[in-house]
C-alpha cells in the first residue's frame, strides 16, 4: 500500500513538472513572436534615409542661368554693332553693282526684292499657327521667316540707320541704284497684301470644307434616323 502511494505521488509530481515546462515553453514562444512583430513594425515605420540636399544648388542654378543670359545679350549686342558697321555699306555696294545706275533697273530690282522677300517670309510666318507645332517649332518658324526677309531688313537699315556705314550706303544707293528704295517699299507692300490674301483665302477654304463635312454628316444622320409614324421593321 505504501509503495503504491509513493508511485502515485511520483506520477503526480512528473505530470506537474511536464505541465509547468509546457507553460514555460508557450510563454517563451509568445514573447519571441511579440518581439519579432515589434521589430517588423519598427522597421516598417522607419522613414527611408534621405539623400543629402545642398540648399545652395538652386541658387547656383539661377546664377548660372543669369550668367548665360547676360553673356548671350552681350554677344548679341556685339554682333549687332559689327553688322551695323559693315552690312549697310556692303549691301549698298552689291545693289549698286546690280543696278548699275539705271533708273529702270533700280525699279525692277527693288520690286523684285521687296515683293519676293516679303511674300515668302509672311507665308511661312502664317504656318506658325499650325496646331501640330510645339513651342520650339513655332519659334524656329519665326526665326527662319525673319532670316528670309534679310534683304529687306538690310535695305531698311540703310534707309533708317544713323551710323556712318548707313549714311555711306545711302549715298551709294542715291548714285548707283536710283529708285531702288521706293521700289523696294512698293514691292514689300504688294508682297504683304498678296501673302495676307492667300493665307486668308486658305483659311476660308478650310473653314468651308469643315462646314461641308458637317452638313454631310448631318444629312447622313437624318437619313439613317427613322421618321415619325414609319415602321422601322419595313
Amino acid at each position: 500500500m505504501h509503495a503504491d502511494r509513493r508511485d502515485e505521488d511520483r506520477w503526480d509530481a512528473d505530470r506537474q513538472d511536464s505541465a509547468s515546462r509546457r507553460d514555460a515553453d508557450r510563454q517563451d514562444s509568445a514573447g519571441g513572436d511579440a518581439d519579432r512583430k515589434g521589430l517588423d513594425h519598427t522597421g516598417d515605420s522607419k522613414p527611408p534615409p534621405r539623400p543629402f540636399e545642398d540648399p545652395s544648388t538652386g541658387v547656383e542654378k539661377w546664377v548660372t542661368h543669369g550668367v548665360i543670359v547676360l553673356v548671350g545679350l552681350a554677344l548679341a549686342f556685339l554682333a549687332y554693332q559689327a553688322a551695323a558697321s559693315f552690312l549697310p555699306r556692303w549691301w549698298s555696294q552689291r545693289i549698286g553693282n546690280q543696278v548699275g545706275g539705271s533708273f529702270s533697273s533700280g525699279t525692277l530690282w527693288g520690286l523684285f526684292y521687296g515683293f519676293l522677300f516679303t511674300l515668302v517670309p509672311v507665308l511661312l510666318l502664317f504656318q506658325a499657327r499650325r496646331s501640330f507645332l510645339k513651342v520650339r517649332g513655332r519659334i524656329a518658324v519665326v526665326v527662319v521667316s525673319l532670316l528670309l526677309a534679310a534683304p529687306n531688313w538690310m535695305t531698311l537699315f540703310v534707309v533708317l540707320g544713323n551710323s556712318k556705314a548707313a549714311n555711306a550706303g545711302e549715298r551709294i544707293l542715291d548714285v548707283d541704284a536710283p529708285a531702288f528704295r521706293w521700289a523696294t517699299l512698293i514691292g514689300a507692300i504688294a508682297g504683304l497684301l498678296v501673302a495676307v490674301a492667300l493665307s486668308g483665302m486658305r483659311m476660308w477654304l478650310k473653314h468651308r470644307r469643315h462646314q461641308v463635312r458637317d452638313l454631310r454628316g448631318q444629312l447622313k444622320t437624318g437619313r439613317d434616323k427613322p421618321t415619325e409614324g414609319s415602321d422601322p421593321t419595313r
